[in-house]
């Protein structure tokens, strides 16, 4: 029988709808946003107007589901503007459990709204950071294998950050990227199997630079579509 976890989830919340300073109650994690397997547990937060924790983590586990309960500052929650913050994936995919003043739904809303220019400015910097394929024939040249892998692994992160923001979302937390990318169709087919390639190490090294080159190819054709100037979205950063 599938477990419904959101149900749990407020049912076991209710419990705590009279903790002190609480503004609501939220379901965070990854059965908020769609993972119910085996290894799914439900992450309780309750948002509270105090900075000092007073209430000690509590776990426990409810219908054979490990559920963990823990305060959540309101005011982190909520300063916090940058696009790639934990803060904004966990306003954007979380779960209000309880929201009596409807105070987080209108704060949420709020926030999402003021986004919008800091996205766009985070957008051209993971753009820039993506294009590590100069630093890379360097490194090829001076025969340092090592620094090379660190590139091509820190030219992926650049490139699955951008991409969430492309879209317009929040850049997911690091092990949930991969899985987001692929489940969203965040990038063409042909190119998330050139990114596939580059991660696991799956190909030669020259090989593997010749992908990560037609990879940014693709995401300077994505900037000029959005509407960036040309000259700009070809401009070569790293040499």
């Amino acid at each position: 029988m599938a477990i419904d976890y959101q149900k749990l989830a407020t049912k076991i919340s209710r419990n705590y709808q009279d903790c002190p300073d609480l503004i609501g109650i939220l379901l965070i994690g990854s059965t908020a946003f769609g993972i119910h397997d085996n290894q799914a547990d439900i992450d309780i937060r309750l948002l509270v107007t105090r900075r000092q924790k007073i209430n000690p983590m509590k776990q426990f586990t409810e219908n054979g589901i490990n559920v963990e309960i823990d305060d959540m500052d309101w005011q982190w929650l909520t300063e916090n503007l940058s696009p790639d913050s934990d803060q904004r994936w966990i306003r954007e995919k979380s779960i209000i459990l309880y929201d009596p003043q409807k105070q987080i739904a209108e704060k949420f809303q709020q926030l999402a709204t003021l986004m919008e220019k800091e996205t766009k400015k985070q957008l051209w910097q993971y753009f820039k950071d993506a294009f590590y394929s100069n630093e890379i024939e360097k490194c090829l040249k001076r025969h340092d294998r090592e620094t090379t892998n660190f590139y091509f692994y820190k030219a992926v992160d650049s490139i699955l950050k951008f991409t969430c923001l492309y879209h317009n979302q929040s850049v997911s937390p690091f092990k949930w990227r991969w899985h987001f990318l692929v489940k969203d169709n965040l990038l063409p087919r042909k190119t998330i199997i050139a990114i596939k390639s580059i991660l696991l190490n799956s190909k030669p090294t020259e090989t593997k630079l010749k992908l990560l080159i037609s990879v940014e190819q693709q995401l300077q054709k994505l900037m000029i579509d959005k509407g960036y100037k040309k000259e700009m979205v070809k401009e070569h950063w790293r040499f």
